[in-house]
């Protein structure tokens, strides 16, 4: 059951939105086309479905129930069953006096096309569907020994500062749009902290992938961004998809649900998102996605036009980039291959402009035959310069003046002339970050992430400065931008490697807890099963690693830290520690560290296995320290030419300086490095007491 909210019957024209009715089109073509589901199957309510089929398939409250009962009815014994919500969420207040209230005395609602406001005699909102009622619901289909896999890309608590792009967020204001009164909203306030937004309490057979978390929302944007052709998506449906078709081209083995919601968290902050963050749940976290029985073997992509109007069939969602290279072979049973190659022109997000070129990328005079198949031969990197604006609106949601939106644009051109990672565009709808007027009553400026902050109690966090606007802000721009890019493209690392295919390198990662600082307390460290979701990492904690290498090749691991700030620590290997690790071979990495309690916001530990043939690959030269409120920075210590001597050290050099020729990597290439993002969440707290084992 597919279900895309885009029209609210009672809320006014600027409260609907524009993803959802997208986002059920997307999970329509990848349940079909990816994972050999029967159109028969599925079952869409969305706007235009209500007008095409009639009213039974609009997205209200009624018509959704009615397909979650019919679902029940439905199901058998190991069937799987896929459900995606996508459209508004918000909270309301609970009631405590039902069995297991909310903790944070809110709860948590799902918007169908026809709710309404506050019903004081009712003590909910019309028309919404409340957490434990979708709960409700999933059990009776389970109930038939059927797995139930569920997607919300919808808000589900909090508030938002958008940055000046084109984005909207999924969330309603409880008071002003729905009509809680205050005063009811101040006591569920009062209630207690907040936890997880669905509850699916059971020992299995269902879990679900929320799109952020409960202090959080999430947003609708265009997809691809600057690319033509795009569409606005929900954040998480988008992602998802674009996670599960590359998966099924790397890989015959099927990913389970918790490497789905870690690698969308990990492609998040490959495009610099600093929220949402994507949450998961269920018994059924650790199981394969739907069944590896629905993965094809061989590329779909096709070759389709003749002469200029060469196209494929897949697009940006399917991880082509422009300047990627595919080779191309003939249809099945119609011999090998190659024939040939194909460049890509422009990318959309299901199809591709490709012209002919050899491997290398130069034009070329090739005619295809028809029904002709592409694979990714390789994968363009594209420009990795940071796009930087000045936003007209300053810190305070005013207009700035035209002399002083002037002098900030020539001092960023001057900070780009500095540094070659910055590339100067004209609007922020088009900008990775910036660079805005602290407020109208001085002339200090503060760098901001042009996604958007990720909530009001954080926002201070998210920004940069401020500084005062002098003749030495050029230079604080191209330093400061600087390191946010280096440590930007170390996390991209992870989105664009991954674990590739059936033979590509695998590393471990385990992180684990030590009960004090003592040598003798390593003998027995505890581990800090990571699940999916943010692993929260308290003040007092002392942390290790412990690293192991399941394949059959020698690989040389790096792990590196990078925190909210910016800043790059090698947290292996250090001090001349041999780095490389044997097949089959494990490591507890000497020493513990401890993680900043004063830091806000979610740092990832990133761990960077390449293949050995040579001298041990380091990464830790990428380290730097973290950005702070000084008004002055150099820039980051440059990398020498022969320090990164693999081809991801090539290219990560080639984004990091702007030097050298290689331009992305190939399917072969991308097979030997493995990358793995492990998310922390630093608690500024002691951790609370473990009960004793039973």
């Amino acid at each position: 059951m597919l279900v895309g909210v885009t029209v609210y019957q009672n809320l006014p024209p600027s409260r609907h939105l524009e993803g959802p009715g997208n986002d059920v089109e997307l999970m329509h073509k990848l349940l079909v086309e990816q994972l050999r589901f029967s159109p028969d199957q599925i079952v869409t309510l969305s706007e235009k479905d209500g007008k095409a089929k009639g009213e039974d398939f609009l997205p209200t409250r009624a018509n959704i129930r009615r397909e979650f009962e019919r679902l029940s009815r439905a199901a058998r014994d190991g069937d799987q069953v896929m459900i995606h919500l996508s459209g508004r969420g918000s909270r309301q207040p609970g009631d405590p006096m039902l069995p297991d209230p909310e903790p944070d005395g809110f709860d948590k609602i799902f918007l169908p096309c026809d709710a309404g406001r506050w019903d004081d005699a009712r003590a909910t909102v019309a028309n919404a569907i409340l957490n434990n009622e979708i709960a409700l619901w999933s059990r009776a289909i389970r109930e038939k020994k059927a797995s139930v896999w569920i997607t919300f890309d919808s808000c589900h608590a909090g508030t938002l500062i958008v940055g000046a792009g084109n984005e909207r967020p999924r969330d309603l204001d409880m008071a002003n749009d729905l009509g809680i009164p205050r005063k009811t909203l101040g006591a569920a306030v009062r209630n207690g902290a907040p936890r997880a937004p669905f509850r699916l309490a059971g020992k299995g057979g269902i879990v679900a992938i929320c799109a952020a978390q409960p202090a959080e929302v999430t947003v609708e944007c265009e997809m691809p961004r600057l690319g033509r052709g795009g569409k606005v998506y929900g954040l998480l449906s988008y992602t998802v998809a674009q996670v599960l078709l590359e998966a099924s081209e790397r890989s015959a083995r099927q990913i389970t649900y918790a490497e789905l919601a870690r690698r969308v968290q990990a492609q998040y902050v490959a495009w610099g998102r600093t929220f949402p963050t994507p949450l998961i749940e269920g018994g059924d976290r650790d199981c394969e996605i739907l069944s590896d029985k629905l993965w094809p073997g061989r590329s779909s992509i096709q070759l389709a036009g003749k002469g200029d109007g060469l196209k494929v069939n897949a697009g940006a969602v399917h991880g082509l980039t422009p300047d990627s290279i595919l080779s191309v072979s003939p249809a099945a049973g119609k011999g090998k291959g190659p024939l040939g190659y194909l460049k890509v022109k422009e990318a959309r997000p299901f199809d591709s402009d490709v012209e002919p070129c050899d491997k290398d990328g130069k034009p070329a005079r090739t005619e295809f035959p028809q029904g002709a198949v592409c694979e990714k031969y390789l994968i363009a990197a594209g420009d990795q310069r940071l796009r930087v604006a000045v936003d007209p609106i300053d810190g305070r949601g005013r207009r700035m003046t035209g002399e002083f939106q002037t002098l900030l644009r020539k001092q960023v051109a001057a900070a780009a002339l500095q540094s070659r990672v910055i590339q100067v565009v004209d609007g922020p709808e088009k900008a990775d970050w910036l660079v805005r007027r602290w407020s109208k009553a001085d002339d200090k400026i503060i760098l901001v992430p042009a996604a958007g902050w990720g909530g009001r109690d954080n926002a201070d966090s998210d920004a940069l400065g401020p500084i005062l606007a002098d003749a030495r802000t050029s230079g604080w721009l191209a330093a400061t931008l600087e390191a946010i890019h280096r440590a930007e493209c170390v996390k991209r690392l992870v989105a664009s490697g991954g674990e590739g295919g059936e033979r590509a390198l695998q590393v471990k990662a385990e992180l684990v807890r030590f009960k004090t600082k003592n040598r003798a307390d390593r003998k027995e460290p505890i581990s800090l099963p990571w699940e999916g979701n943010d692993l929260p990492i308290y003040a007092d904690d002392y942390l290790g690693l412990r690293l192991s290498n399941p394949g059959k090749s020698p690989i040389d691991v790096t792990v590196l830290f990078v925190s909210a700030r910016y800043g790059i620590s090698s947290l292996f290997p250090r001090q001349g520690e041999l780095n490389r690790l044997e097949p089959n071979d494990s490591l507890l990495v000497p020493g513990y560290f401890r993680l900043d309690p004063t830091t806000l916001g979610r740092e990832p530990i990133i761990v960077l296995a390449v293949k050995a043939p040579g001298p041990p690959v380091d990464f830790s030269v990428l380290e730097q320290r973290d950005l702070d409120g000084t008004t002055t920075r150099d820039l980051p210590r440059p990398i020498s030419r022969g320090v990164l001597a693999c081809p991801l050290g090539r290219l990560l050099r080639r984004a990091l300086t702007g030097e050298g020729d290689t331009r992305g990597l190939t399917r072969e290439e991308v097979d030997d490095y493995a990358a793995l993002m492990i998310p922390l969440l630093t608690r500024n707290e002691k951790r609370p007491t473990e009960p004793p084992k039973k």
